[in-house]
Protein backbone atom coordinates (compact mmCIF):
# COMPACT_ATOMS: atom_id res chain seq x y z
CA UNK A 1 0.00 0.00 0.00
CA UNK A 2 1.47 3.39 -0.94
CA UNK A 3 2.08 5.90 1.81
CA UNK A 4 -0.60 8.48 2.60
CA UNK A 5 1.51 11.23 1.07
CA UNK A 6 1.45 9.40 -2.29
CA UNK A 7 -2.31 8.95 -2.02
CA UNK A 8 -2.78 12.66 -1.33
CA UNK A 9 -0.42 13.58 -4.19
CA UNK A 10 -2.12 11.25 -6.66
CA UNK A 11 -5.59 12.44 -5.66
CA UNK A 12 -4.64 16.11 -5.96
CA UNK A 13 -3.04 15.42 -9.32
CA UNK A 14 -6.19 13.64 -10.45
CA UNK A 15 -8.31 16.55 -9.31
CA UNK A 16 -6.08 19.01 -11.21
CA UNK A 17 -6.23 16.88 -14.34
CA UNK A 18 -10.03 16.60 -14.11
CA UNK A 19 -10.26 20.38 -13.79
CA UNK A 20 -7.97 20.79 -16.81
CA UNK A 21 -10.10 18.33 -18.79
CA UNK A 22 -13.28 20.24 -17.90
CA UNK A 23 -11.60 23.52 -18.91
CA UNK A 24 -10.56 21.94 -22.22
CA UNK A 25 -14.16 20.85 -22.86
CA UNK A 26 -15.31 24.44 -22.30
CA UNK A 27 -12.61 25.65 -24.68
CA UNK A 28 -13.67 23.18 -27.39
CA UNK A 29 -17.34 24.09 -27.08
CA UNK A 30 -16.56 27.81 -27.18
CA UNK A 31 -14.66 27.30 -30.47
CA UNK A 32 -17.08 24.84 -32.05
CA UNK A 33 -17.92 27.32 -34.82
CA UNK A 34 -14.43 28.79 -35.20
CA UNK A 35 -13.09 28.07 -38.73
CA UNK A 36 -10.14 25.68 -38.83
CA UNK A 37 -10.24 25.17 -35.05
CA UNK A 38 -9.07 21.64 -34.23
CA UNK A 39 -10.61 19.83 -31.26
CA UNK A 40 -8.15 19.51 -28.39
CA UNK A 41 -7.72 16.49 -26.13
CA UNK A 42 -5.78 15.89 -22.94
CA UNK A 43 -3.39 12.93 -23.40
CA UNK A 44 -3.41 10.72 -20.27
CA UNK A 45 -1.04 8.02 -19.07
CA UNK A 46 -0.95 5.87 -15.95
CA UNK A 47 1.49 6.24 -13.09
CA UNK A 48 2.33 4.40 -9.85
CA UNK A 49 1.54 1.08 -11.44
CA UNK A 50 -1.92 2.12 -12.45
CA UNK A 51 -2.83 3.77 -9.13
CA UNK A 52 -2.44 7.32 -10.49
CA UNK A 53 -2.74 9.27 -13.72
CA UNK A 54 -0.56 11.79 -15.51
CA UNK A 55 -1.48 14.27 -18.25
CA UNK A 56 0.61 15.80 -21.03
CA UNK A 57 0.08 19.16 -22.77
CA UNK A 58 -3.23 19.47 -24.68
CA UNK A 59 -3.02 18.15 -28.24
CA UNK A 60 -4.97 19.49 -31.21
CA UNK A 61 -6.46 16.86 -33.52
CA UNK A 62 -5.23 18.37 -36.76
CA UNK A 63 -5.78 16.55 -40.07
CA UNK A 64 -2.98 17.98 -42.20
CA UNK A 65 -3.85 16.20 -45.45
CA UNK A 66 -7.51 17.17 -45.25
CA UNK A 67 -6.54 20.71 -44.30
CA UNK A 68 -4.34 21.01 -47.38
CA UNK A 69 -7.05 19.47 -49.58
CA UNK A 70 -9.57 21.96 -48.23
CA UNK A 71 -7.17 24.83 -48.91
CA UNK A 72 -6.85 23.64 -52.50
CA UNK A 73 -10.61 23.38 -52.96
CA UNK A 74 -11.05 26.85 -51.48
CA UNK A 75 -8.54 28.27 -53.94
CA UNK A 76 -10.15 26.59 -56.94
CA UNK A 77 -13.61 27.80 -55.94
CA UNK A 78 -12.36 31.35 -55.45
CA UNK A 79 -10.57 31.20 -58.83
CA UNK A 80 -13.89 30.89 -60.64
CA UNK A 81 -16.01 32.95 -58.25
CA UNK A 82 -13.68 35.93 -58.68
CA UNK A 83 -14.16 35.93 -62.44
CA UNK A 84 -17.94 35.67 -62.59
CA UNK A 85 -19.03 39.23 -61.63
CA UNK A 86 -16.50 40.82 -63.98
CA UNK A 87 -17.18 38.49 -66.88
CA UNK A 88 -20.92 39.02 -66.43
CA UNK A 89 -20.35 42.76 -67.00
CA UNK A 90 -18.26 41.98 -70.07
CA UNK A 91 -21.04 39.73 -71.37
CA UNK A 92 -23.58 42.52 -70.86
CA UNK A 93 -21.40 44.77 -73.02
CA UNK A 94 -21.40 42.38 -75.97
CA UNK A 95 -24.66 40.40 -75.86
CA UNK A 96 -27.13 43.08 -77.12
CA UNK A 97 -29.78 42.05 -74.58
CA UNK A 98 -30.61 45.70 -73.83
CA UNK A 99 -31.54 46.28 -77.48
CA UNK A 100 -29.05 49.10 -78.00
CA UNK A 101 -25.79 47.18 -78.31
CA UNK A 102 -23.36 46.98 -81.18
CA UNK A 103 -25.16 44.01 -82.76
CA UNK A 104 -28.40 45.98 -82.85
CA UNK A 105 -26.63 48.98 -84.40
CA UNK A 106 -25.09 46.76 -87.06
CA UNK A 107 -28.59 45.45 -87.85
CA UNK A 108 -29.91 49.02 -88.10
CA UNK A 109 -27.04 50.00 -90.37
CA UNK A 110 -27.69 47.05 -92.68
CA UNK A 111 -31.41 47.86 -92.72
CA UNK A 112 -30.65 51.48 -93.67
CA UNK A 113 -28.39 50.30 -96.50
CA UNK A 114 -31.16 48.00 -97.76
CA UNK A 115 -33.74 50.80 -97.58
CA UNK A 116 -31.50 53.13 -99.55
CA UNK A 117 -30.79 50.37 -102.06
CA UNK A 118 -34.52 50.22 -102.76
CA UNK A 119 -34.61 54.01 -103.36
CA UNK A 120 -31.06 55.24 -104.14
CA UNK A 121 -32.07 58.85 -104.68
CA UNK A 122 -34.28 59.11 -101.58
CA UNK A 123 -33.11 61.90 -99.27
CA UNK A 124 -34.83 60.49 -96.19
CA UNK A 125 -33.18 57.13 -96.77
CA UNK A 126 -29.79 58.79 -97.25
CA UNK A 127 -30.19 60.78 -94.04
CA UNK A 128 -31.24 57.59 -92.23
CA UNK A 129 -28.03 55.88 -93.38
CA UNK A 130 -25.98 58.81 -92.07
CA UNK A 131 -27.79 58.61 -88.72
CA UNK A 132 -27.36 54.86 -88.37
CA UNK A 133 -23.68 55.22 -89.29
CA UNK A 134 -23.24 57.73 -86.48
CA UNK A 135 -25.08 55.42 -84.07
CA UNK A 136 -22.88 52.50 -85.19
CA UNK A 137 -19.75 54.49 -84.41
CA UNK A 138 -21.15 55.43 -81.00
CA UNK A 139 -21.95 51.75 -80.32
CA UNK A 140 -18.39 50.70 -81.16
CA UNK A 141 -17.05 53.36 -78.79
CA UNK A 142 -19.55 52.52 -76.04
CA UNK A 143 -18.76 48.81 -76.19
CA UNK A 144 -15.05 49.60 -76.04
CA UNK A 145 -15.57 51.86 -72.99
CA UNK A 146 -17.57 49.19 -71.19
CA UNK A 147 -14.93 46.54 -71.77
CA UNK A 148 -12.19 48.96 -70.77
CA UNK A 149 -14.14 49.66 -67.59
CA UNK A 150 -14.32 45.96 -66.77
CA UNK A 151 -10.56 45.65 -67.32
CA UNK A 152 -9.91 48.57 -64.98
CA UNK A 153 -12.23 47.11 -62.33
CA UNK A 154 -10.39 43.79 -62.50
CA UNK A 155 -7.05 45.54 -62.08
CA UNK A 156 -8.35 47.43 -59.02
CA UNK A 157 -9.75 44.18 -57.59
CA UNK A 158 -6.42 42.45 -58.20
CA UNK A 159 -4.51 45.21 -56.39
CA UNK A 160 -6.89 45.02 -53.43
CA UNK A 161 -6.52 41.24 -53.38
CA UNK A 162 -2.73 41.58 -53.33
CA UNK A 163 -3.01 43.84 -50.29
CA UNK A 164 -5.21 41.25 -48.58
CA UNK A 165 -2.54 38.65 -49.28
CA UNK A 166 0.15 40.91 -47.84
CA UNK A 167 -1.87 41.49 -44.67
CA UNK A 168 -2.42 37.76 -44.19
CA UNK A 169 1.18 36.76 -44.85
CA UNK A 170 2.40 39.36 -42.35
CA UNK A 171 0.03 37.95 -39.73
CA UNK A 172 1.11 34.37 -40.51
CA UNK A 173 4.78 35.34 -40.20
CA UNK A 174 4.06 36.97 -36.82
CA UNK A 175 2.24 33.84 -35.60
CA UNK A 176 5.17 31.69 -36.74
CA UNK A 177 7.42 33.71 -34.47
CA UNK A 178 5.00 33.33 -31.56
CA UNK A 179 4.63 29.58 -32.10
CA UNK A 180 8.38 29.10 -31.97
CA UNK A 181 8.47 30.83 -28.58
CA UNK A 182 5.17 29.46 -27.20
CA UNK A 183 4.70 26.92 -24.43
CA UNK A 184 3.60 23.48 -25.53
CA UNK A 185 -0.11 22.98 -25.04
CA UNK A 186 -3.02 25.35 -25.26
CA UNK A 187 -0.92 28.46 -25.99
CA UNK A 188 0.79 26.89 -29.02
CA UNK A 189 -2.47 25.23 -30.09
CA UNK A 190 -4.23 28.60 -30.03
CA UNK A 191 -1.62 30.14 -32.31
CA UNK A 192 -1.75 27.12 -34.63
CA UNK A 193 -5.54 27.35 -34.94
CA UNK A 194 -5.26 31.07 -35.68
CA UNK A 195 -2.60 30.34 -38.30
CA UNK A 196 -4.72 27.58 -39.85
CA UNK A 197 -7.62 30.02 -40.23
CA UNK A 198 -5.34 32.60 -41.85
CA UNK A 199 -3.90 29.98 -44.20
CA UNK A 200 -7.43 28.91 -45.13
CA UNK A 201 -8.29 32.51 -46.03
CA UNK A 202 -5.00 32.96 -47.88
CA UNK A 203 -5.67 29.80 -49.92
CA UNK A 204 -8.81 31.46 -51.26
CA UNK A 205 -6.75 34.40 -52.54
CA UNK A 206 -3.90 32.47 -54.16
CA UNK A 207 -2.90 28.81 -54.41
CA UNK A 208 -0.40 28.00 -51.67
CA UNK A 209 1.93 25.19 -50.72
CA UNK A 210 2.45 24.95 -46.94
CA UNK A 211 5.40 23.14 -45.39
CA UNK A 212 5.61 22.70 -41.61
CA UNK A 213 9.11 23.20 -40.24
CA UNK A 214 10.67 21.41 -37.28
CA UNK A 215 10.48 24.52 -35.09
CA UNK A 216 6.71 24.82 -35.63
CA UNK A 217 6.93 27.63 -38.19
CA UNK A 218 5.76 27.33 -41.79
CA UNK A 219 7.15 27.96 -45.23
CA UNK A 220 4.33 29.17 -47.45
CA UNK A 221 4.91 29.33 -51.21
CA UNK A 222 2.78 30.20 -54.22
CA UNK A 223 1.80 27.62 -56.81
CA UNK A 224 4.62 29.09 -58.92
CA UNK A 225 7.17 28.39 -56.17
CA UNK A 226 7.65 31.95 -54.89
CA UNK A 227 7.99 32.06 -51.08
CA UNK A 228 5.33 34.15 -49.34
CA UNK A 229 6.32 33.33 -45.76
CA UNK A 230 9.69 31.92 -44.78
CA UNK A 231 11.69 32.08 -41.58
CA UNK A 232 9.08 34.24 -39.88
CA UNK A 233 9.33 36.85 -42.66
CA UNK A 234 6.72 37.76 -45.30
CA UNK A 235 7.25 38.62 -48.98
CA UNK A 236 4.98 41.29 -50.47
CA UNK A 237 2.87 40.67 -53.57
CA UNK A 238 2.62 43.60 -55.98
CA UNK A 239 0.25 43.93 -58.96
CA UNK A 240 1.77 45.92 -61.82
CA UNK A 241 0.70 47.00 -65.28
CA UNK A 242 2.84 45.54 -68.06
CA UNK A 243 5.06 47.87 -70.01
CA UNK A 244 3.48 49.17 -73.27
CA UNK A 245 2.52 48.06 -75.83
CA UNK A 246 1.33 45.16 -73.66
CA UNK A 247 -1.91 45.94 -71.85
CA UNK A 248 -1.95 43.15 -69.29
CA UNK A 249 -1.07 43.06 -65.60
CA UNK A 250 1.53 40.93 -63.87
CA UNK A 251 2.64 39.94 -60.39
CA UNK A 252 5.93 40.95 -58.77
CA UNK A 253 7.32 39.98 -55.37
CA UNK A 254 9.23 42.15 -52.90
CA UNK A 255 11.34 40.29 -50.38
CA UNK A 256 11.72 41.54 -46.78
CA UNK A 257 15.15 42.97 -47.66
CA UNK A 258 13.57 45.10 -50.41
CA UNK A 259 14.83 43.00 -53.32
CA UNK A 260 12.38 42.75 -56.22
CA UNK A 261 11.94 39.34 -57.82
CA UNK A 262 11.12 38.90 -61.49
CA UNK A 263 7.43 39.36 -62.27
CA UNK A 264 5.35 36.35 -63.32
CA UNK A 265 2.08 35.84 -65.15
CA UNK A 266 -0.71 36.04 -62.62
CA UNK A 267 -3.03 33.31 -63.91
CA UNK A 268 -0.73 30.55 -62.65
CA UNK A 269 -1.14 31.78 -59.07
CA UNK A 270 -4.63 30.34 -58.75
CA UNK A 271 -7.15 31.47 -56.14
CA UNK A 272 -8.97 34.77 -56.43
CA UNK A 273 -5.91 36.64 -57.69
CA UNK A 274 -5.18 34.06 -60.37
CA UNK A 275 -8.83 34.06 -61.44
CA UNK A 276 -8.83 37.83 -61.80
CA UNK A 277 -5.65 37.77 -63.84
CA UNK A 278 -7.02 35.03 -66.09
CA UNK A 279 -10.29 36.90 -66.69
CA UNK A 280 -8.36 40.09 -67.44
CA UNK A 281 -5.94 38.58 -69.94
CA UNK A 282 -7.84 35.75 -71.57
CA UNK A 283 -11.35 37.17 -71.77
CA UNK A 284 -11.63 40.94 -71.26
CA UNK A 285 -8.40 42.16 -72.88
CA UNK A 286 -8.86 39.52 -75.58
CA UNK A 287 -12.38 40.87 -76.20
CA UNK A 288 -11.05 44.44 -76.45
CA UNK A 289 -8.43 43.31 -78.96
CA UNK A 290 -11.03 41.42 -80.97
CA UNK A 291 -13.36 44.43 -80.94
CA UNK A 292 -10.57 46.73 -82.17
CA UNK A 293 -9.70 44.27 -84.92
CA UNK A 294 -13.38 44.05 -85.90
CA UNK A 295 -13.69 47.83 -86.03
CA UNK A 296 -10.47 48.20 -88.04
CA UNK A 297 -11.42 45.51 -90.56
CA UNK A 298 -15.01 46.68 -90.91
CA UNK A 299 -14.19 50.37 -91.39
CA UNK A 300 -11.27 49.67 -93.72
CA UNK A 301 -13.29 47.29 -95.91
CA UNK A 302 -16.43 49.42 -95.89
CA UNK A 303 -14.47 52.58 -96.72
CA UNK A 304 -12.71 50.85 -99.62
CA UNK A 305 -16.04 49.63 -100.96
CA UNK A 306 -17.74 53.01 -100.50
CA UNK A 307 -14.88 54.80 -102.23
CA UNK A 308 -15.43 52.57 -105.27
CA UNK A 309 -18.84 54.15 -105.86
CA UNK A 310 -20.18 57.51 -107.05
CA UNK A 311 -22.20 60.24 -105.36
CA UNK A 312 -25.51 61.82 -106.37
CA UNK A 313 -23.80 64.04 -108.97
CA UNK A 314 -21.65 61.22 -110.36
CA UNK A 315 -18.35 62.24 -108.75
CA UNK A 316 -16.14 59.60 -107.04
CA UNK A 317 -17.11 58.94 -103.43
CA UNK A 318 -14.67 59.23 -100.53
CA UNK A 319 -14.46 57.46 -97.19
CA UNK A 320 -17.68 56.84 -95.30
CA UNK A 321 -15.99 56.52 -91.91
CA UNK A 322 -12.84 58.16 -90.60
CA UNK A 323 -10.04 55.79 -91.53
CA UNK A 324 -8.40 54.14 -88.47
CA UNK A 325 -4.65 54.68 -88.10
CA UNK A 326 -4.01 51.43 -86.22
CA UNK A 327 -5.82 48.36 -84.92
CA UNK A 328 -5.25 49.32 -81.27
CA UNK A 329 -7.98 51.74 -80.26
CA UNK A 330 -9.85 51.42 -83.56
CA UNK A 331 -13.21 50.69 -81.89
CA UNK A 332 -13.04 53.88 -79.84
CA UNK A 333 -12.33 55.96 -82.97
CA UNK A 334 -15.13 54.81 -85.29
CA UNK A 335 -16.93 57.92 -86.61
CA UNK A 336 -18.41 59.26 -89.82
CA UNK A 337 -15.96 60.87 -92.20
CA UNK A 338 -15.78 64.57 -91.35
CA UNK A 339 -18.36 66.62 -93.23
CA UNK A 340 -19.98 63.67 -94.98
CA UNK A 341 -23.39 64.64 -96.37
CA UNK A 342 -26.31 62.57 -97.64
CA UNK A 343 -25.52 63.52 -101.25
CA UNK A 344 -21.94 62.24 -100.87
CA UNK A 345 -22.97 58.66 -100.20
CA UNK A 346 -21.41 56.50 -102.94
CA UNK A 347 -24.54 54.55 -103.85
CA UNK A 348 -23.96 54.24 -107.59
CA UNK A 349 -21.57 51.88 -109.32
CA UNK A 350 -22.00 53.59 -112.73
CA UNK A 351 -21.62 57.39 -112.61
CA UNK A 352 -23.74 57.68 -115.73
CA UNK A 353 -26.69 56.13 -113.90
CA UNK A 354 -26.39 58.22 -110.74
CA UNK A 355 -28.39 59.07 -108.69
CA UNK A 356 -30.69 56.13 -109.42
CA UNK A 357 -28.05 53.39 -109.49
CA UNK A 358 -27.75 51.14 -106.42
CA UNK A 359 -24.90 48.92 -107.67
CA UNK A 360 -22.37 50.05 -105.06
CA UNK A 361 -24.96 49.91 -102.29
CA UNK A 362 -25.38 46.20 -103.04
CA UNK A 363 -21.63 45.75 -102.56
CA UNK A 364 -21.72 47.70 -99.28
CA UNK A 365 -24.62 45.54 -98.07
CA UNK A 366 -22.48 42.45 -98.60
CA UNK A 367 -19.66 43.99 -96.57
CA UNK A 368 -22.01 44.97 -93.73
CA UNK A 369 -23.72 41.58 -93.77
CA UNK A 370 -20.54 39.84 -92.62
CA UNK A 371 -20.98 39.99 -88.83
CA UNK A 372 -19.25 36.68 -88.06
CA UNK A 373 -16.45 38.38 -86.11
CA UNK A 374 -18.95 40.14 -83.86
CA UNK A 375 -20.96 36.98 -83.27
CA UNK A 376 -17.75 35.09 -82.49
CA UNK A 377 -16.68 37.74 -79.98
CA UNK A 378 -20.05 37.71 -78.25
CA UNK A 379 -20.16 33.92 -78.22
CA UNK A 380 -16.66 33.58 -76.72
CA UNK A 381 -17.48 35.92 -73.83
CA UNK A 382 -20.76 34.11 -73.14
CA UNK A 383 -19.01 30.75 -73.24
CA UNK A 384 -16.42 32.04 -70.78
CA UNK A 385 -19.20 33.05 -68.38
CA UNK A 386 -20.96 29.70 -68.74
CA UNK A 387 -17.71 27.82 -68.21
CA UNK A 388 -16.88 29.80 -65.08
CA UNK A 389 -20.37 29.23 -63.67
CA UNK A 390 -20.25 25.47 -64.28
CA UNK A 391 -16.72 25.07 -62.91
CA UNK A 392 -17.57 27.19 -59.88
CA UNK A 393 -20.60 25.06 -59.07
CA UNK A 394 -18.53 21.88 -59.32
CA UNK A 395 -15.75 23.23 -57.09
CA UNK A 396 -18.24 24.47 -54.49
CA UNK A 397 -19.70 20.97 -54.21
CA UNK A 398 -16.21 19.49 -53.84
CA UNK A 399 -15.32 22.03 -51.17
CA UNK A 400 -18.50 21.30 -49.24
CA UNK A 401 -17.66 17.59 -49.18
CA UNK A 402 -14.15 18.34 -47.94
CA UNK A 403 -15.49 20.72 -45.31
CA UNK A 404 -17.72 17.94 -44.01
CA UNK A 405 -14.82 15.47 -43.93
CA UNK A 406 -12.58 18.01 -42.23
CA UNK A 407 -15.23 18.84 -39.62
CA UNK A 408 -15.75 15.14 -38.96
CA UNK A 409 -12.02 14.58 -38.44
CA UNK A 410 -11.10 17.68 -36.46
CA UNK A 411 -14.29 19.49 -35.53
CA UNK A 412 -16.02 19.72 -32.19
CA UNK A 413 -18.97 17.44 -31.44
CA UNK A 414 -21.10 18.89 -28.66
CA UNK A 415 -22.30 15.39 -27.74
CA UNK A 416 -18.75 14.11 -27.40
CA UNK A 417 -17.73 17.14 -25.38
CA UNK A 418 -20.66 16.71 -22.98
CA UNK A 419 -19.64 13.08 -22.50
CA UNK A 420 -16.05 14.17 -21.85
CA UNK A 421 -17.35 16.74 -19.36
CA UNK A 422 -19.29 14.03 -17.55
CA UNK A 423 -16.12 11.94 -17.37
CA UNK A 424 -14.16 14.89 -16.01
CA UNK A 425 -16.80 15.56 -13.37
CA UNK A 426 -16.80 11.87 -12.37
CA UNK A 427 -12.99 11.94 -12.12
CA UNK A 428 -13.17 15.08 -10.04
CA UNK A 429 -15.68 13.48 -7.66
CA UNK A 430 -13.56 10.32 -7.43
CA UNK A 431 -10.45 12.34 -6.58
CA UNK A 432 -12.41 14.25 -3.97
CA UNK A 433 -13.61 10.99 -2.41
CA UNK A 434 -10.04 9.65 -2.34
CA UNK A 435 -8.88 12.80 -0.57
CA UNK A 436 -11.76 12.47 1.88
CA UNK A 437 -10.96 8.81 2.59
CA UNK A 438 -7.28 9.63 2.97
CA UNK A 439 -8.18 12.34 5.42
CA UNK A 440 -10.27 9.91 7.49
CA UNK A 441 -7.43 7.41 7.42
CA UNK A 442 -5.08 10.10 8.63
CA UNK A 443 -7.45 11.07 11.42
CA UNK A 444 -7.79 7.40 12.45
CA UNK A 445 -4.03 6.89 12.55
CA UNK A 446 -3.50 10.07 14.48
CA UNK A 447 -6.22 8.95 16.94
CA UNK A 448 -4.52 5.59 17.47
CA UNK A 449 -1.11 7.09 18.14
CA UNK A 450 -2.45 10.00 20.14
Amino acid sequence: MPPLTSIYSSAHRGMSIAQSAAALVSRNIANAQTPYYAREILPLSEALGGLAVMAGPPQALRATLLEHALQGATGRTAYFDAQLPHLSLAEAAVNDLDGVGLGKRLDDFRAALAALSANPSGQSERRALIATGEALGAAFASTRRQLDGVAVDIEHDARATAEEINTLTAQIAALDQRIRAARAGDEANTYRSQRAALLGTLAGLTDIDVRLNADGSTTVSTAGGRALVEGGQATRVVVEAMAPPARGIEIAFERPDGARLEAIAGAELGGKLGGLMHAHEHTVVAAVDALDQLAFDFVSTFNATHAGGFTMDGTPAGAFFTAPTAVAGAAAAVALSAGLTADEIGAALDPALAPGDNGNLLRMIEVARDDGAWRSLSREVSQAVAGVEAAGDFERESRTQLENLFASATGVSIDEEMFALTQAQAALEASSRVIGEAQRMTDTVLGLVG
